[in-house]
């Protein structure tokens, strides 16, 4: 139990992040399989089709997710767009609390 403490105190930064998956099948897997390759932890995902904004068949997702500091969330957004994701960020912890 002690481990897993330390393990999850040292993901200080909370991310949330709006994300479209656009027409492609596979996308959300793609987007897990950024992240876990980035070294984020994933707190929530949440997918959503029912945005007014989204096309036919188009879907989004709302990820939450945590990481050790600010360079490592750099890092991990900067893989994201590398994926050509289109996202925006809902809300990010800057004060690493």
């Amino acid at each position: 139990m002690r481990f897993l403490f330390r393990f999850v105190t040292e993901y200080r930064v909370e991310v949330e992040l709006a994300v479209r998956l656009n027409y492609q099948l596979g996308r959300l897997a793609d987007l897990v399989q950024v992240l876990a390759h980035s070294g984020a932890l994933i707190t929530d995902l949440n997918p959503d089709r029912s945005s007014y904004s989204l096309g036919m068949a188009e879907a989004s997702t709302t990820v939450k997710f945590r990481v050790r500091n600010l360079d490592h969330r750099d890092q991990v957004i900067k893989a994201i767009r590398a994926q050509e994701f289109w996202f925006s960020v809902v809300s990010k912890d800057p004060s690493g609390t």
